[in-house]
């Protein structure tokens, strides 16, 4: 388990051998939207963690929000939420930077970021959802046979309003230039789809994503079981451009608590097994603060990459 000093925002990984590295977002401010910073943490066991401190700091940001990390060539790269100013405005400026590394420790960002803006030929520039901030966020990187692919948490700019939450795809083949492909398909679910994340495992695609179940559309909110679920949610396809399909419930862990609960979880393959590691959050009367769990083991089937009971 991650337990800080300060407040934990959502977390992504990196395996490289036997050691596994968490980049989280840190801060010491009150507000829940600015002032986050990306912390590292590395563990050899997903129980125990050393805080290695902070590895990119926000710089002239407003705030920074959530990425990813792969290996390219003889780099590793991570793809990480900018935000110019706070969310209130019509015009926050939420964008994808980047940055690199040879080490995994030292990061470098690009001297030209923000990389990517939204596409205003297939998404929405100022939300018709519940939420009125921007939705441009929580770039997922995915090396695929032609190129390096990059999922954004986005909302398409036609069809109904109550799902219109994608991931936007761009493809890249030298981690500068990106070409913009369309929303990812997948089954009509919710106003967003947060933390998108593609795994694929024993020759299926799988679609991860988070929402608030009150972001999900009514249709599907009655497939899931109602309100009282796990935010987290996995999809599964044949194909890696998709159709990606909403089966069974389609939550990967049920694992409701009392009043705390897991969200923006990710998928750790770690010594042959995959396991999900998560944000536990707490009610705010609790006074306690978020934590980043010990790890859950998962198993990938037909509905989806769900909880091993």
């Amino acid at each position: 388990m991650i337990e800080l000093d300060r407040k934990l925002g959502d977390v992504w990984f990196y395996v490289a051998g036997d050691m596994v590295h968490a980049y989280l977002l840190t801060t010491d401010s009150n507000s829940e939207f600015t002032g986050w910073d990306i912390g590292h943490c590395i563990s050899r066991d997903l129980y125990n963690w050393e805080y290695q401190g902070t590895t990119i700091g926000r710089g002239d940001n407003c705030s920074l929000a959530t990425g990813s990390v792969i290996k390219y060539e003889d780099c590793y790269y991570m793809a990480y939420t900018s935000i110019k100013t706070a969310r209130t405005g019509e015009h926050a400026d939420w964008a994808v930077s980047m940055a690199k590394s040879r080490d995994l420790h030292n990061w470098e960002p690009y001297s030209d970021n923000p990389v990517l803006h939204e596409d205003p030929v297939y998404y929405e520039l100022k939300s018709t959802g519940s939420r009125p901030f921007n939705h441009w966020r929580d770039p997922f990187l995915f090396v695929h046979d032609d190129g390096i692919y990059m999922f954004i948490c986005a909302r398409k700019n036609t069809g109904d309003i109550a799902t219109r939450g994608c991931a936007a795809v761009f493809r890249s083949h030298d981690m500068i230039n990106w070409r913009s492909l369309g929303p990812l398909d997948t089954t009509p679910f919710s106003e967003e789809m947060e933390v998108p994340q593609v795994y694929y495992i024993n020759n299926k695609y799988y679609f991860n994503f988070s929402t608030p179940v009150q972001l999900v559309c009514e249709e599907m909110k009655q497939r899931i079981g109602g309100d009282d679920t796990c935010g987290d949610y996995s999809f599964v396809s044949d194909d890696f451009t998709g159709p990606y399909h909403f089966r069974a419930t389609g939550t990967v862990a049920d694992f409701i608590s009392g009043e705390e609960f897991g969200y923006a979880g990710q998928i750790v393959e770690f010594k042959g097994k995959y396991y999900y590691l998560t944000r536990i959050l707490y009610p705010e009367s609790s006074g306690r603060q978020a934590v980043i769990s010990d790890p859950i083991e998962v198993e990938a089937t037909q509905n989806g990459i769900i909880y091993k009971k």
